[in-house]
C-alpha cells in the first residue's frame, strides 16, 4: 500500500495518493502536472540512522522512478523501494569522483565502483526536490529548473533543508550537477542560500559533476583535474 501523507506533507500542493494495489505502473505515481511536467510521487532517499555524508541529486529521474515500481511491484513495500532506488545506474561514477575528492579517506573505508550507497549507513541518498518531475510526453527529467515551477521550490524550502538538519551527524553535503549547484547558491530561505545555511549548522559543501551516463564527459574532464 502506498499512501502520501504517511511520508509527506505535501508541500508540492499534489494530489493525496492511495494506492492499496500490490502492482503499480508509474502512472499511477502521477500526482500533479504543472507547465507540462508531471510530478511523480516517490519520495526516493534512504534512511540510514547516523550518516556522515549525504549525497544530493537534483531530482528522482525515470531510471529511479522505473527502479522504485520494480522493486514495489516485488515486494510491495514502498518504503524499501524508494530505499534503494536513488542514483540507478550512477554508482560507478559516483564512486570515482568520491575517490578522486578523498571521501573513502575521510570515511576510511574502501569505494570501489560497484559500492552500494543505498544500503549504507554512511551516507543519505536524497534530491533537493524529493519526487521525481518529468516532461510530459517524453518520460525524462531533462531540461528541468526546479526555480521555474512552485511545486518544485515548494519542496526544497520545506523539506530539503529540514531533512539534512535533523541529521546532526552529516559532516559532507554533496552536490551533482550545475543546476543543483545553482540552486544551492541562490535559492533564498529566510534571507540566507540553502549554501550559506548548512554551512552556518558546521556541513563542508561540495559541488562535483552529475553522475548520469549522459555526463561522463564531464565526469572524465572532473577526474583528470
Amino acid at each position: 500500500m502506498i499512501n502520501s501523507k504517511n511520508h509527506c506533507s505535501m508541500f508540492c500542493e499534489g494530489r493525496s495518493l492511495v494506492l492499496r494495489n500490490n502492482k503499480i505502473s508509474d502512472k499511477d505515481l502521477i500526482i500533479l502536472n504543472e507547465k507540462e511536467r508531471l510530478l511523480y510521487f516517490s519520495m526516493v532517499e534512504n534512511n540510514p540512522r547516523e550518516p556522515l555524508v549525504a549525497l544530493v541529486g537534483l531530482c528522482p529521474g525515470y531510471n529511479q522512478i522505473s527502479k522504485l515500481v520494480e522493486v514495489y511491484n516485488k515486494k510491495g513495500d514502498f518504503d524499501r523501494a524508494r530505499y534503494c532506488a536513488s542514483f540507478s545506474k550512477a554508482s560507478s561514477n559516483i564512486s570515482k569522483m568520491l575517490r578522486k575528492i578523498g571521501v573513502d579517506k575521510f570515511l576510511k573505508v574502501e569505494i570501489d565502483n560497484d559500492f552500494d550507497y543505498n544500503s549504507s549507513e554512511l551516507f543519505f541518498t536524497t534530491s533537493l526536490v524529493k519526487c521525481a518531475s518529468l516532461k510530459l510526453g517524453k518520460g525524462r527529467s531533462d531540461e528541468f529548473d526546479p526555480l521555474k515551477f512552485d511545486f518544485s521550490k515548494k519542496c526544497i524550502e520545506n523539506r530539503f533543508v529540514k531533512d539534512i538538519l535533523v541529521r546532526p551527524s552529516l559532516r559532507k553535503i554533496i552536490f551533482f550537477g550545475k543546476k543543483a549547484e545553482k540552486i544551492v547558491k541562490n535559492f533564498l530561505i529566510n534571507g540566507k542560500t540553502i549554501e550559506e545555511e548548512l554551512k552556518l549548522n558546521g556541513k563542508e559543501v561540495v559541488f562535483i559533476p552529475h553522475p548520469s551516463g549522459s555526463n561522463n564527459g564531464g565526469v572524465a574532464r572532473f577526474l583528470r583535474i
